[in-house]
């Protein structure tokens, strides 16, 4: 049997549990629990439901981290996007939010079902790691590589090609690295978020929320020397 075709995008909308899910859940975990799962915010679109949980306990001690539990509404039930993802997130929480999905130790390794889970970080507490640049592009990334096109009505509009990012005297940097070019720096001086993150050690930190907040103290000063 050929797979059905993926539905096109459409808005979130609120959702509620079906009968039958209330009944199971009463029926396997008491009625108190059915009545929780009741009232959970729950949203729907074309292709996925998410279940969403605020102002989730953690462990950097960041305050409105949002914990989205998403599961696919269409067949394959499996299929896992990244950039469906990507747009689950910016939709219902943010796009200037940072998201983490976790691939945990095995001790701690919860499958049981085709679900996948996204904690988000309110806007303005970056994560110290990762891309410190935005880099789309429908461009073949190389011989052994492969980047398919975007869909029609999530297209961005600042796609570049690789010989634009060269041009542009950019390479791809992490958070914590040092260097990189800048066509208003030819010296290739570290940026100030560059420095701060280098020159941070995350022990020295209780939480999160220390580490954003002197990241931004930093930032506000003179990249130190050597």
């Amino acid at each position: 049997m050929p797979r059905k075709a993926i539905p096109d995008w459409d808005d979130f909308r609120p959702a509620y549990l079906s009968l039958a899910t209330l009944q199971r859940h009463t029926k396997e975990h008491g009625v108190e629990f059915a009545a929780e799962a009741n009232e959970a915010e729950i949203w729907r679109n074309s292709r996925y439901q998410v279940h969403v949980v605020r102002n989730v306990p953690n462990g950097f001690h960041v305050p409105g981290v949002i914990w989205l539990s998403i599961k696919n509404v269409h067949s394959p039930r499996s299929r896992h996007d990244w950039r469906d993802l990507q747009r689950i997130k910016n939709e219902l929480v943010g796009p200037e939010c940072d998201a983490i999905e976790i691939y945990p130790a095995e001790s701690r390794l919860h499958d049981a079902a085709d679900q996948w889970h996204l904690w988000v970080f309110p806007e303005g507490a970056p994560l110290p790691i990762g891309f410190l640049e935005r880099y789309v592009s429908e461009s073949h990334p190389g011989p052994t590589g492969s980047q398919r096109k975007f869909d029609r009505d999530a297209k961005p509009d600042d796609l570049q090609t690789a010989e634009q990012m060269g041009a542009r005297g950019l390479r791809v940097s992490y958070a914590g690295q040092s260097g990189r070019a800048n066509p208003e720096d030819p010296e290739g001086t570290r940026t100030r978020q560059e420095d701060a993150l280098r020159s941070l050690n995350s022990a020295d930190f209780a939480s999160l929320t220390a580490l954003v907040e002197e990241i931004n103290r930093k930032r506000g000063e003179a990249p130190p020397e050597g």
